[in-house]
């Protein structure tokens, strides 16, 4: 099996029995196979997600993909892992409205009346975290592969959130093929 597998990408073929000790050698040593969502509730479901995984969340408009994901880079953040946001549906302003809101006690119509509050719980906050970098409006899978190659190269991002990716464009003769190119090309990003 190994001399038929394909050259580059692929790996050493190994026991399951050998993943199963790996991990659990991971467990014992104290490092996390998988990183978490920061949702007990989801935790507790997933045990998280390893490293080179691709995740879709799908759910009707308007009920808090965007907001899931944007917890999952602040949880990641917390943890010292810089990430990326490649947003196209949410403006950059309108995510920094939502972490505004995950990051001080103040409710939002106050901010104005504890603006020196507000931005000192800002301040507190993403000084003592990792990056969140964020991407708006890339538009086609070759742009969001660059911004990822960039953040990457230039800060070190190991998680990326992707909001709304049926809005990037893929190549493709139909909305199959061009979905298809557009998942098999995040997949590959996140090995």
């Amino acid at each position: 099996l190994s001399e038929s597998l394909p050259r580059g990408k692929a790996r050493k073929v190994r026991p399951l029995s050998e993943h199963v000790t790996a991990l659990l050698d991971g467990l014992e040593t104290g490092v996390a196979p998988s990183k978490y969502w920061g949702v007990p509730q989801i935790d507790a479901q997933t045990q998280g997600i390893a490293l080179g995984e691709l995740v879709i969340i799908g759910a009707r408009p308007s009920h808090g993909k965007s907001l899931l994901g944007l917890q999952w880079l602040l949880e990641a953040s917390g943890k010292g892992i810089p990430s990326l946001m490649i947003s196209e549906e949410m403006a950059a302003i309108s995510l920094a409205s939502r972490a505004l809101s995950a990051v001080t006690c103040i409710p939002s119509e106050q901010w104005m009346a504890n603006l020196c509050q507000v931005r000192f719980d800002s301040n507190e906050h993403f000084t003592s975290k990792a990056p969140i970098m964020i991407a708006e409006k890339c538009g086609t899978v070759s742009a969001v592969e660059r911004a990822i190659e960039w953040a990457v190269r230039t800060h070190g991002v190991k998680l990326v959130a992707v909001d709304y990716a049926q809005l990037i464009r893929g190549s493709g003769e139909n909305k199959e093929q061009r979905v298809g190119d557009v998942s098999t090309r995040m997949k590959n990003a996140a090995i």
